[in-house]
């Protein structure tokens, strides 16, 4: 939603593991450091930093979701 809120918090399955929550970042709409933040949070969101969750014991951000978040990195100023 626009809230960048997921939608699946129960995910179905025999190796499924009941309890997911999201990670939130907090950054600040407007701060003197706001480009390297969004290098970072870009970095972060890439497909190829996406497709590490899985060995890392996460899940990776749903497209719909990720595309998302890039736009509202694109709003720090």
């Amino acid at each position: 939603d626009d809230q960048l809120r997921g939608a699946d918090a129960n995910p179905a399955g025999a190796n499924a593991y009941p309890i997911v929550s999201l990670t939130w970042i907090l950054a600040y709409p407007e701060y003197e450091k706001n480009e390297a933040v969004k290098e970072v949070l870009r970095y972060a969101l890439t497909p190829t930093q996406q497709g590490k969750a899985d060995s890392l014991g996460y899940v990776p951000l749903p497209e719909e979701l990720r595309q998302k978040a890039l736009a509202a990195v694109e709003t720090l100023k």
